[in-house]
């Protein structure tokens, strides 16, 4: 059955997607590329350190929920002008670690589709 602690790992696991599309920018307050990566950072550091209360109070997370609505870094993608590599690169790891810290839901995986029936049931 899943955990707090999957979920953690999921949280890591889309931090590092994004903390790569910020790979080369610093984390400050002064661009919205360093305050995503101080956002990501304090919420993968808190996720390994398993100190990261599920849900994450929405205030906690402002910097990402502005982010992800009004798509100001989805330049960042590979080919911007492409919504599909926008949506796969830049709008889902957002929308999953909102998924994730703000509601505290799973992530749909593969391996939990076989038990979809039983729980309809």
């Amino acid at each position: 059955m899943p955990t707090t602690s999957e979920q953690h790992i999921d949280i890591i696991d889309n931090c590092n997607l994004l903390l790569n599309k910020f790979a080369g920018f610093d984390s400050t307050d002064n661009t919205p590329e360093g305050r995503m990566i101080a956002q990501l950072t304090w919420l993968k550091e808190r996720a390994e350190n398993h100190d990261l209360p599920l849900p994450v109070k929405p205030e906690m997370l402002g910097t990402l929920r502005y982010i992800y609505m009004d798509g100001t870094l989805n330049f960042h993608a590979s080919n911007p002008k492409d919504s599909e590599c926008v949506y796969w690169e830049m709008e889902m790891p957002m929308d999953r670690l909102l998924s994730l810290a703000k509601h505290g839901r799973l992530l749909i995986k593969s391996e939990y589709l076989k038990f979809i029936p039983s729980c309809i049931d």
